[in-house]
């Protein structure tokens, strides 16, 4: 750092201050001095470089002050200086820093099923540098030509962090979510106790490959169990062998498959509100639980409005409004529905609660979560209620036979990480999930409930073993069924 940078630390003798925070005694260093609210310091030998000028109030170090390059004094406005007790340095900060060395070299390739492996995420990592308090590392994608606007790099997005892991003695490092196809750069600066740029690294670039099904899901596309019109509810498709029973038959095996092919593009017709497609199917190979099979065809809009709180938690709430078929071709049922369902996120609704408890010792500097700090549990509890307004066009035989269709519905459920089993067993997650549906048809004065519950095993982020289990009436002949599958799911 000497090299680098001159420090010189300033301090009251005494620390008596007058009105506004004025110092009643001066610096016995010519080389800088404070008079009258007003900073000067020595001249610059290069104008492009800088000087930095730290505050320190009752014990307390403030963020620095960036002077312009070539400055050389600050002037602070009316009662602008600090009260209290109080010091200020400066730091010489050079226009050309030394050069940090990355570990990542340019133009890497990261091949799609790495991506996979760290679940969609990439570690940065650097050697330490002597004197170092902290690092800054910014990353910005490249985003292609569109509305007028010439291909280039996007905004940086800064990440602080103090040194990455304990058993990576001679490295740190960042993690950050990268998306396939797209392209990366970041650069990395060390700083100093005094808040200083020290070192900072050339920019180095990263492109993580796409495969063909990710470039399908950047298309808009996604597979998953069923559309329930909220990514927080996402399960994937399930190809199981399954044994069922309904209220007077014994239990029957079968193959059976469940699965939702959905479309939400990426631009939407506007920040918050997006068109949405989807065909959701159930089959079943042989035997009377063929019953329950169905297709339903959705075409509609997806909306969502979420912000931060204070304590960095999500809130708000997304919704959906389609118009839907149903139709069970075995048992001649055909309706029509227009169906509208919010999903609020508030309160503990919609995001993870560890049990126990993370504290502040237990994360990074970017809040999230040591990777040997895990917790033993997260469970996030999720809540819907929805209304849904059509026509029979042919009942068939369900038990919802009136000609005009009026259904008030509301689901709540819950979905449970594993964090320390998954790291046990040496898979990517383990999760549970368990909750009900709860159907009231004004029209007919009837109730219909379905439960449901599972674990899903993950062994890829595409890939699972999937246990699931289901009791009850469920959409569109609403016919009691008791269905348990053992198989794998697959989702994108």
């Amino acid at each position: 750092m000497a090299a680098m940078a001159a420090t010189l630390l300033l301090t009251l003798a005494g620390g008596a201050c007058a009105a506004g925070g004025e110092p009643v005694l001066a610096t016995n260093n010519a080389a800088g001095r404070y008079e009258d609210g007003l900073f000067r310091l020595p001249p610059l030998a290069d104008p492009k470089d800088k000087y930095v000028l730290l505050l320190t109030v009752d014990g307390k170090l403030k963020p620095a002050i960036n002077l312009p390059a070539g400055a050389t004094g600050l002037v602070f406005g009316e009662n602008a200086a600090p009260t209290g007790r109080w010091s200020w340095a400066y730091a010489l900060q050079r226009a050309e820093l030394p050069p940090l060395q990355v570990a990542t070299a340019d133009a890497l390739n990261v091949p799609a099923f790495v991506l996979a492996a760290y679940e969609g995420r990439l570690r940065l990592e650097w050697p330490k540098v002597a004197g170092a308090n902290s690092y800054r590392v910014a990353i910005s994608t490249w985003e292609n030509a569109k509305n007028g606007k010439p291909a280039d790099w996007g905004e940086e997005a800064k990440i602080s962090n103090t040194c990455g892991e304990p058993e990576l003695k001679e490295l740190c490092n960042v993690e950050f979510d990268a998306e396939p196809g797209n392209r990366y750069r970041w650069t990395v600066t060390a700083i100093d106790p005094a808040k200083v740029d020290m070192a900072r690294s050339m920019p180095r670039t990263i492109d993580a490959e796409g495969s063909k099904l990710a470039k399908i899901k950047k298309s808009g596309w996604s597979l998953q169990r069923s559309d329930s019109g909220s990514d927080d509810d996402k399960k994937g498709a399930l190809f199981s062998y399954a044994r069922a029973e309904d209220a007077t038959t014994p239990r029957l095996s079968a193959y059976s498959a469940a699965l939702a092919l959905i479309w939400q593009p990426e631009a939407g017709f506007s920040q918050h509100l997006f068109p949405r497609a989807s065909v959701e199917t159930r089959r079943t190979s042989s035997g009377k639980e063929k019953e329950s099979d169905a297709t339903i065809v959705r075409a509609g809009v997806y909306g969502a409005r979420t912000w931060r709180n204070a304590e960095g938690f999500r809130k708000g709430y997304n919704w959906t409004a389609a118009a839907k078929y149903e139709e069970a071709r075995k048992e001649g049922t055909r309706k029509g529905i227009l169906e509208f369902r919010v999903m609020p996120f508030l309160g503990p609704l919609g995001r993870h609660i560890n049990i126990p408890a993370v504290g502040d010792d237990g994360r990074d500097s970017a809040a999230n979560i040591r990777p040997d700090r895990f917790p033993l549990l997260q469970i996030m509890p999720l809540w819907s209620v929805g209304a849904e307004l059509g026509k029979t066009f042919e009942a068939g035989s369900s038990t919802e036979s009136e000609d005009r269709i009026k259904r008030l519905r509301t689901d709540l459920g819950f979905e449970m990480r594993w964090p320390a089993l998954s790291g046990a067993l040496g898979v990517l997650s383990v999760s549970s999930y368990g909750g009900g549906t709860y159907w009231r048809l004004p029209g007919q004065g009837a109730e219909y409930h379905l439960g449901q519950a599972g674990i899903t095993i993950s062994l890829t982020p595409q890939v699972s073993f999937d246990i699931a289990y289901k009791v009850g009436e469920e959409a569109p002949n609403f016919k009691f069924s008791r269905t348990t599958n053992v198989g794998v799911g697959f989702k994108f």
